[in-house]
């Protein structure tokens, strides 16, 4: 039993820090990104290029996947 409630206590203070760090992390990448205008923008910008690469690239393997799709259609 009394161990039980050591292991309550590390465990709620493990939490506890663990909120912390998350806090913490949090506003240091995003208060950099709020406060600092050119990294706001290349972080945009590269998100941006990102969601644009993922588009490109799932147009190009649907045409891929449709055109294989009606070959085999073609052939049974």
């Amino acid at each position: 039993m009394l161990g039980s409630a050591e292991d309550d206590s590390k465990n709620s203070s493990f939490y506890i820090s663990m909120g912390f760090g998350f806090t913490i992390g949090f506003w240091a990448i995003y208060g950099a990104l709020f406060f600092n205008r050119t990294w706001r923008h290349a972080f945009f910008r590269f998100a941006d290029d990102i969601k644009d690469r993922m588009y490109v690239t799932t147009v190009i393997k649907m045409n891929w996947l449709s055109k294989k799709a009606r070959v085999c259609l073609k052939r049974g």
